[in-house]
């Protein structure tokens, strides 16, 4: 599998700490990215002052 288009595809790959990824969904790979360095608080502050 060369292009990682769903958001599964994505973490799994960064679960294993791959290099690159090939991607259709440039945004989506970005939002899973920074989810992955982000810890649950910040996640959940962020999703609290969004309200």
């Amino acid at each position: 599998m060369w292009t990682v288009n769903t958001q599964e595809s994505i973490n799994n790959m960064i679960d294993l700490n791959v290099d690159n990824i090939i991607t259709d969904d440039i945004t989506l790979a970005k939002e899973c990215i920074y989810l992955s360095k982000t810890s649950d608080v910040v996640t959940e502050y962020v999703k609290w002052l969004s309200k």
